[in-house]
């Protein structure tokens, strides 16, 4: 992790956009465009971002005005355009005039940001492109959103016809333009950039003329948050608050003034202008000819004001009268005057952090932020005053960020959101001085390596960045596409049955990557990868889907793999094989269970690590397109290595498998040509197979090799967690440590067996996947009922003497609670010139003979200490008052 300084970038407009679509309601039908011609045409019914393929319909509109002549599209509806240029279609407007996109009343049209989404006009025949043939950008009817664009390159068809020479960026009445820059439009008459009763809300208004010269900005427009940076003043029914004028200010005449709140104006004196708590750089003009008018909270002459903000976020600086000297109630008139349906836009300043970040809002476009540098890439802060002298500070992780902020640095004090159990936000209450003083600084992550899955479409999207569970992915596909050899995803509890990338010939489910991982968080019996059984024989099908793919190294643990199955090959056998997982990884603690393929219908080339496999098929009787019957085996798990597994079908080809159950075992491609197996238990064996140290249900073969301590006709049987029932079974501590032996890339995978319990007590390892757990018989033999054994290292065995027998090194720990007070007592019987150290709460307890006494009390916990410092010793003759007990045995 390193520690970094926010900077502040272009204007981030796509992250305006995300941010404000975040926050509103998804109630009306959703719409979408693309303007690529290669993903999107005006012929589809414009329901899905994606074209469905085939004979379907579903998929994106062409052009804007394509999505807004979709049949029942209606107030309330949304349509997401992606982001390019759109330059295509158009509409003839209620005035008469031609537009690149009618937008229809009610109707929220999303730009994916203004950085990256264009709507562009049309020159016409005439000077300025003004005349036959020209275009304006947008009509906004009644209600009607556009957001997250520039647009630019309108042209009215008009100089003289009224009804065709206003507006040559936007025209209509009653709608709304967010986030978006408007530059580069050319009005007949008046409005370069905008013409009627419309309201601009963030905007960024740049060069934008008419050919008489008149007016970027024209008739009853109202502007908020607004930068306007064009040389044409607004005129005539202008309401302006919280902006920056650059170059011109908002004019009128004597009888109709303009009126500007809280706002900055740079290098124009305003005529016939009305200013409210304004700063101005020049003074106020007051002559006769072009008298203003302000209000005792105005300021004029200020020439250091264009120094007082920052140039990019237009944000006042820290220590400028700028800062928390805006007039609330003016804002007000602004954000209390929109239609209802509108207030979701509010609240966020020019740059789309947080509108009144201090006491009261401040002047101009942008919203002081206490954190040092204003935007923080993955990080958002805002703070409350609460009128005493303190105030709330609250700072939010944003997880749409290209950036994994893991903490942040506030006041020389780090916090860290996961270690220190925050989430998402972090919420303290700090005097009202220190937030001013203190700078915020977030720390990131050099390289994400934890990817986050959910198979819930409530709480996972591919949308999301999918770097913490709190914006996971919505398919395992989308995660291995993002991650890197190393990085491990982790998948939520569910059923993950979306999405999918080809693998040979035929689709996975996932593609794993080389040595990445994907990890379960709630184990096999929560979480399943699901694929699809094909209808056709064999379930093999150009429809089927294998569950899991595997890249060299990769590995995939705690899941229910099922119903995968594989297609006949063509010309790769790739897709042929391994329905449930195929490929040089590793399957570790899976249930793999009803899949098909035509080599290794559970399994393929797979080291499987304490896995079931059961019902796993050869895809009998599948053809290929041409005919031909597959070339099927009836193995569930072909080529690969076995491990701790439990696996209830046939092998073929298997190099080896070790302290595993097999149910039956076929030849394999080792260089000699027989599969090696040691510590297994086996029901039948065919062709040549060498056993070491085995235990064979079926009678010995002359074809065989075997070591000395296999034996054959030997019956077996599991518990419910397939270890031994009884400590007196023949597997139990029968096995051979020498063959205990794993992949180097998964070492550290040993050290438990099947059900994931200790693998080795007593110092002995026995055959087959589950290890016998002695715990119980241990607590026998501590003389006391309702002991819980928490842990127990290899080298503790029972004793002849009714104890315990440790080895150098063993430590018994017996946490003690006493039923009314009272002592305890136990002897530690030192063998082999052993020796032991006895202590209880701490204290070395000193022995009379070999007995050791413990008295407490029935209030406290206490905590007895037997270690075996050399040689053996066996503890033994407990005699415990207490009514609970927890022993660790290390």
């Amino acid at each position: 992790m390193k520690f970094m300084q926010s900077k502040i970038g272009i204007r981030g407009w796509s992250v305006v956009a995300g941010s404000v679509l975040a926050a509103m309601s998804l109630s009306g039908a959703q719409y979408y465009v693309n303007p690529d011609p290669a993903k999107a045409s005006d012929d589809y019914d414009g329901t899905a971002p994606v074209w469905a393929g085939g004979d379907s319909i579903a998929g994106p509109k062409l052009t804007l005005q394509g999505a807004m002549s979709i049949p029942g599209i209606r107030s309330g509806d949304k349509v997401h355009a992606a982001h390019g240029d759109y330059d295509m279609g158009g509409a003839v407007s209620s005035d008469g005039a031609s537009n690149r996109v009618v937008v229809v009343g009610g109707v929220e049209l999303i730009g994916a940001g203004a950085d990256k989404t264009t709507i562009k006009g049309k020159m016409g025949d005439g000077e300025n492109g003004i005349g036959p043939g020209a275009m304006r950008a947008v009509y906004l009817n009644q209600y009607a959103v556009i957001q997250g664009f520039t647009i630019t390159g309108g042209r009215t068809e008009s100089a003289a016809n009224v009804e065709k020479n206003r507006g040559g960026g936007i025209s209509g009445s009653g709608g709304l333009v967010a986030d978006c820059i408007i530059a580069g439009n050319v009005g007949g008459h008046r409005g370069g950039a905008a013409n009627g009763g419309n309201t601009l809300l963030r905007c960024y208004i740049g060069e934008n003329s008419s050919v008489d010269g008149n007016y970027g900005v024209y008739n009853n427009v109202k502007m908020i948050d607004c930068v306007y940076d064009c040389a044409r003043p607004a005129y005539s029914g202008i309401s302006s608050y919280n902006c920056l004028f650059k170059r011109s200010v908002p004019q009128g005449s004597s009888s109709s003034m303009p009126s500007v709140y809280n706002s900055i104006v740079i290098n124009e004196q305003g005529w016939f202008t009305a200013f409210y708590n304004c700063r101005l750089v020049k003074a106020m003009r007051t002559d006769q000819s072009g008298a203003c008018v302000a209000d005792s909270k105005t300021k004029d002459n200020l020439s250091g004001l264009a120094s007082w903000y920052d140039p990019q976020t237009f944000r006042p600086k820290a220590g400028t009268e700028l800062v928390d000297a805006g007039d609330d109630a003016y804002y007000a008139l602004a954000t209390n005057a929109w239609n209802g349906a509108w207030l979701k836009f509010a609240g966020k300043d020019y740059a789309g952090r947080v509108r009144k970040a201090g006491s009261a809002i401040d002047i101009g476009p942008g919203e002081y932020v206490w954190a040092e540098d204003g935007t923080l890439p993955g990080l958002s802060a805002s703070v409350e005053n609460l009128g005493d002298g303190t105030a709330k500070v609250v700072v939010t992780r944003d997880f749409e960020s290209e950036t994994l902020c893991t903490g942040f640095d506030f006041g020389g004090a780090l916090v860290e959101f996961d270690k220190n159990g925050i989430g998402g936000s972090w919420t303290n209450i700090v005097p009202e001085s220190m937030v001013w003083d203190c700078s915020l600084s977030p720390a990131y992550v050099d390289d994400v390596a934890h990817w986050y899955v959910n198979a819930d479409p409530l709480i996972g999207s591919n949308q999301n960045r999918g770097y913490h569970r709190d914006c996971p992915f919505f398919t395992l596909q989308k995660a291995a596409g993002s991650a890197d050899s190393g990085d491990v995803i982790h998948a939520a509890p569910g059923t993950y049955r979306d999405g999918g990338e080809m693998s040979g010939e035929t689709r996975a489910r996932v593609v794993l990557p080389a040595g990445v991982g994907l990890v379960s968080d709630g184990g096999a019996e929560a979480t399943a990868i699901e694929g699809v059984l094909s209808g056709e024989p064999g379930m093999s099908g150009p429809d089927s889907v294998k569950c899991v793919a595997l890249g060299s190294g990769a590995y995939v643990k705690g899941f229910t793999i099922r119903n995968g199955s594989t297609r006949v090959g063509r010309t790769d056998l790739t897709g042929e094989k391994g329905g449930g997982v195929s490929g040089p990884g590793a399957a570790i603690d899976c249930i793999i269970t009803n899949c098909y393929a035509v080599r290794g219908g559970g399994a393929y080339n797979v080291r499987l690590i304490r896995c079931q496999l059961r019902d796993c098929h050869a895809s009998t009787g599948a053809t290929n397109e041409s005919g031909s019957v597959a070339n099927v085996n009836t193995a569930g798990v072909a080529a690969g290595a076995i491990y701790d597994s439990y696996i209830d079908t046939s092998l073929l080809n298997v190099s080896e498998a070790r302290n595993s159950y097999i149910r039956d075992v076929g030849d394999n491609s080792a260089a000699d040509g027989l599969p090696r197996l040691y510590n297994c238990f086996v029901s039948t064996a065919w062709n040549m197979v060498v056993f070491t140290n085995c235990i064979v249900a079926s009678d010995r073969r002359p074809t065989y090799t075997v070591d000395e301590k296999t034996v054959f006709g030997q019956p077996f049987s599991f518990d419910g967690n397939l270890r031994p029932p009884t400590s007196g079974a023949a597997a139990v501590d029968a096995g051979d440590l020498r063959h205990y032996v794993y992949p180097a890339a998964f070492a550290h995978e040993a050290g438990k067996d099947i059900s994931g319990g200790q693998r080795v007590y007593n110092g002995a390892l026995d055959v087959g996947p589950g290890e016998y757990d002695w715990r119980g018989i241990f607590t026998e033999r501590l003389n006391r009922r309702g002991v819980s054994v928490d842990a127990v290292s290899a080298g503790v065995t029972t004793a002849e003497i009714e104890g315990l027998a440790l080895q150098e090194g063993d430590t018994l720990k017996l946490a003690l609670v006493f039923k009314n007070g009272g002592a305890c007592s136990f002897r530690v019987v030192a063998a082999d010139g052993g020796s032991a150290a006895v202590s209880a709460d701490g204290t070395a307890l000193a022995p009379d003979g070999d007995v050791y006494t413990f008295a407490g009390n029935a209030e406290d916990v206490h905590v007895v200490s037997v270690t075996c410092t050399s040689g053996s010793a066996t503890v033994c003759g407990f005699k415990l008052p207490g009514f609970g007990m927890v022993v660790r045995i290390r």
